[in-house]
């Protein structure tokens, strides 16, 4: 299915009612237990009706307030972990409830074919997921999850939310500026560790990178990615064989999204921030991705971290916090 063809089928399956108020008798409220985490930020678990998709949903006090996406990056992790212990950690969706205060609702949902609690031994790939997440995940099925999800709790908690939030990290970026091309009611969009190139290209600029400046290494390893890409184009359903951590569909689905296209597409107003010490993905990207949204006419802001690495980290010291909390200040201004 060609990308805009699921933007179309998406849109017209949650924009039948512009404001998700629609509520639909085969929607069941299907509340699951999960451990509390912390004293403050108890996520609810849920399953939506029909796929079954699991989301984690923490209310805000009034049922017009904000509702803030978490989309994560790749891989097959659960967005929930424990210890031996039993002690129980989140991801990026508690940093996000924490900096909102209970000023925002915080909606985050797991990746389809994926447990909560589920580990990998190389996160951020897929070198140890099992073999359905790798024949069935796809981003179009991604992207079909988190609508889903936002449709349906909108609907049982009866929210009126004044403003949508995406907050999209690394590869959960680009999902973001594809779901807020395909729903008018995300009203910002914040784009961390994105890029903005295709991922050829964007391997391209590791490669030059990861060089340092020897020509000839840099080369040679601009050929070899080429070579990867054409031999995933011979067999391009073939989900054993890896490239760059991931299999052929991944990469080929990955190269029909055009996040510069989307972010056009959308009504959200943008926030780009992304570090310069970025090994996973360049800055060069996300410079050229925000050059063609602020010629197109974008309302778009972008913060450049001098040092920051893929996670918003300088020198060992974690600035994730600082992130989020500056570009929720910019979503959740008045």
């Amino acid at each position: 299915m060609k990308k805009y063809q699921l933007v179309f089928i998406i849109f017209l399956f949650l924009s039948s009612c512009s404001s998700f108020k629609k509520k639909s008798s085969s929607i069941s409220l299907n509340i699951l237990p999960l451990e509390k985490i912390g004293k403050r930020f108890v996520f609810e678990k849920y399953k939506t009706a029909n796929e079954e998709f699991t989301y984690y949903y923490f209310p805000s006090k009034n049922k017009t307030d904000p509702i803030i996406i978490n989309v994560q990056g790749s891989g097959c992790d659960s967005i929930y972990s424990k210890d031996k212990k039993g002690n129980v950690f989140g991801g990026l969706h508690l940093n996000i409830a924490e900096v909102a205060e209970f000023k925002s609702a915080v909606l985050a949902v797991e990746k389809p074919y994926v447990e909560t609690y589920q580990e990998s031994a190389s996160p951020g790939d897929v070198n140890s997921c099992s073999n359905q997440f790798r024949e069935k995940f796809n981003l179009s099925v991604w992207v079909k999850a988190l609508a889903t999800s936002l449709s349906e709790v909108i609907a049982l908690q009866d929210l009126s939310p004044d403003r949508i939030i995406v907050f999209g990290h690394s590869e959960g970026a680009s999902v973001a500026a594809t779901l807020a091309a395909s729903l008018p009611q995300v009203s910002h969009v914040i784009y961390a560790a994105g890029g903005g190139g295709n991922p050829l290209y964007e391997a391209f600029l590791r490669r030059k990178k990861n060089a340092q400046g020897n020509l000839k290494t840099e080369d040679n390893d601009i050929k070899e990615a080429i070579n990867d890409w054409k031999q995933m184009l011979r067999a391009p359903e073939n989900t054993q064989q890896l490239f760059w951590g991931h299999a052929a569909p991944y990469w080929l689905s990955r190269s029909k999204i055009n996040s510069v296209e989307d972010l056009k597409m959308s009504l959200a107003k943008i926030y780009v921030v992304q570090g310069t010490n970025d090994l996973n993905v360049s800055i060069d990207a996300s410079d050229l991705l925000v050059s063609e949204l602020v010629i197109a006419g974008k309302d778009l802001e972008y913060k450049r971290i001098i040092g920051a690495n893929h996670f918003f980290e300088i020198n060992g010291e974690d600035r994730i916090t600082q992130v989020i909390s500056e570009s929720l200040n910019w979503a959740l201004k008045p």
